[in-house]
């Protein structure tokens, strides 16, 4: 009798494939310090800060950061055909922007704010057959989110809310993440999520995608990433020489393989905004030239400049023209 209730227990190991729920998962992408007990408090701070970087950035609105003209050429965007063809594609899409504002070297800019504007207009445009996850890399330059590991857990952790937002129930029900065969146990992914390995964070994205319902679109918003490499220390990028070798690298590499590669029940549309021009390193990098030569980078320029600012509800309804030109388009 033993031995059978040993065979079915094994039989029963075998057909339920291992998962993480939803508290370990977090509890993985952010421990808590071992010298706080109250952990509900940290979790708290956690959940919260993707909405307090929102309310950072959309507070620049009328600051120095943020100067009309600055503003003005940002709005250029949604006149550039890349624009529209990237909004309304079906597929995956990336869009990279060079804003060259004159006011660059804050954390936060017009570029951020534009950011903070089109997290905002996307529910009201898209309604619910649209998430949208955001990053401002300003804000982060020596928080627990620093980086591009910080980035990814970031996003994972906004995509755990929307799921629970679309279904309580994904809180306790259990996700199999382990199916790939460079992790070949659950004890292995877990170990390599807590050490914040880029690829197993990059499996973990890619596998909560899977769980959104069919046909939705998923908006990433990332504002000015060139900040790392230009505000850097040497203890934050000390494993490579250069910070588009490491880890931003391999970001922008799993970034574009999302979307071309990959399939998903969601469309992807990732948009990079960064305040500044590309540096040297960026430039060089094969996936960013190859985004060049497929139209997906913009550089702006002040030729364009109206003298417009974002006031209101200008880059909502820039959105919905821009997405009205789509559907004209398409007859």
């Amino acid at each position: 009798m033993e031995a059978r209730i040993a065979l079915l227990e094994a039989q029963l190991r075998q057909e339920a494939p291992p998962v993480l729920n939803f508290p370990t998962l977090c509890d993985i992408l952010a421990p808590a310090p071992s010298d706080d007990p109250n952990r509900a408090t940290h979790f708290d701070i956690v959940f919260k800060h993707p909405a307090r970087d929102l309310a950072f950035a959309i507070a620049e609105e009328g600051g120095p950061n943020c100067p009309l003209k600055d503003q003005s050429q940002l709005l250029t965007l949604f006149a550039r055909p890349q624009f529209t063809r990237w909004l309304n594609s079906d597929s995956h899409s990336l869009l990279y922007v060079d804003a060259a504002l004159e006011a660059a070297d804050k954390p936060l800019s017009a570029a951020s704010l534009l950011s903070a504007k089109l997290v905002a207009a996307v529910p009201a445009v898209f309604g619910h057959t649209a998430i949208v996850l955001h990053f401002f890399c300003g804000l982060h330059l020596s928080d627990e989110w620093c980086g591009p590991k910080g980035m990814m857990r970031s996003l994972i952790v906004q995509l755990l809310m929307r799921l629970v937002d679309l279904d309580p129930e994904t809180e306790w029900r259990g996700l199999q993440f382990v199916g790939d065969e460079d992790f070949a146990n659950i004890d292995q992914f877990k170990k390599a999520l807590k050490a914040r390995n880029t690829y197993a964070q990059c499996t973990a994205f890619h596998r909560l995608l899977r769980e959104l319902p069919k046909g939705m679109t998923v908006f990433v918003v990332l504002d000015s990433v060139l900040f790392w490499e230009r505000n850097k220390t040497p203890t934050q990028f000390q494993e490579h020489d250069s910070f588009w070798d490491g880890w931003g690298g391999d970001v922008l590499g799993f970034l574009d393989e999302l979307i071309r590669a990959w399939e998903l029940p969601v469309s992807v549309k990732v948009l990079m905004i960064n305040q500044a021009r590309r540096g040297p390193g960026m430039r060089k990098l094969p996936v960013v030239q190859r985004w060049g030569k497929k139209g997906s980078v913009i550089e702006l320029n002040n030729t364009l400049n109206s003298g417009e600012g974002m006031w209101g509800k200008r880059v909502e309804n820039q959105l919905r023209r821009a997405v009205e030109k789509g559907v004209f388009a398409r007859g």
